[in-house]
């Protein structure tokens, strides 16, 4: 949850420094970036281990991924909501 302030501040700084209006849109990609970066991670050690035991469910990675992709919203909105008053000023 922590990794999204960054990211999103990124994200946002990068807009604003290309003179493009930072909105919602913003922070859904913000909010989704980490959990993708999890779950791509995830998937990927768990094919490099090597391991023959049953390999979870793909539903249960989805069920993950939205779990964290809602914890990390909030964040996010308060990133993108600083960005927003800020550029009015």
């Amino acid at each position: 949850m922590l990794a999204t302030i960054p990211v999103t501040a990124l994200i946002c700084w990068y807009r604003t420094a290309h003179k493009k209006r930072v909105s919602y849109g913003t922070m859904l990609v913000g909010a989704c970036l980490i959990p993708l970066l999890l779950f791509l991670f995830f998937t990927i050690a768990i094919w490099l281990s090597g391991i023959d035991a049953k390999a979870p469910s793909p539903l249960l990675f989805l069920q993950l991924f939205g779990f964290v992709a809602c914890m990390c919203v909030l964040p996010a909105f308060a990133v993108v909501g600083y960005y927003q008053k800020r550029s009015q000023k």
